[in-house]
């Protein structure tokens, strides 16, 4: 139960840290555009988790969402604690605006996409992170206030 609660006000949490309005999650239409300093929290939807579905075991595949979904909670609240923006989305098509003009475009219909941490710092490519460490991501990419 109080991890239910935990996992509960962490999200509640989250959804107040995204951009743009109607909520925190995107729909998966258009292209994410992220110009400013933050982490990019993808959470599969739609197509890309049917994918996903069809690609793995369907005994394991239940188990590997929970465990992935806790990591993102886990690492959403870590992030928040460091002071970093949180972007959550399911969007497919993110366009990170470096200052320098330069765009990053990601696919994340690309299958080697699924639950996913991109650290940006608006200066450099975005980091992918290691779901699994983010606290070591967060230093490599440098992001953390």
């Amino acid at each position: 139960m109080t991890r239910f609660l935990l996992f509960i006000s962490i999200i509640a949490m989250c959804a107040s840290c995204g951009s743009g309005g109607g909520g925190n999650f995107q729909d998966s239409t258009t292209t994410l555009i992220i110009a400013d300093t933050c982490a990019v929290i993808f959470h599969p939807a739609g197509d890309k988790l049917t994918y996903l579905k069809n690609t793995f075991n369907k005994n394991s595949f239940a188990a590997m969402e929970q465990s992935n979904n806790a990591n993102l909670v886990a690492d959403s609240a870590y992030l928040a604690k460091m002071g970093v923006k949180i972007i959550s989305t399911n969007k497919v098509k993110i366009k990170f605006h470096k200052k320098n003009g330069e765009d990053v475009d990601i696919n994340l219909m690309h299958e080697k996409y699924a639950w996913e941490i991109f650290l940006f710092d608006s200066y450099n490519d975005p980091v992918k992170a290691d779901i699994t460490d983010i606290e070591t991501a967060v230093q490599e990419a440098g992001i953390a206030k």
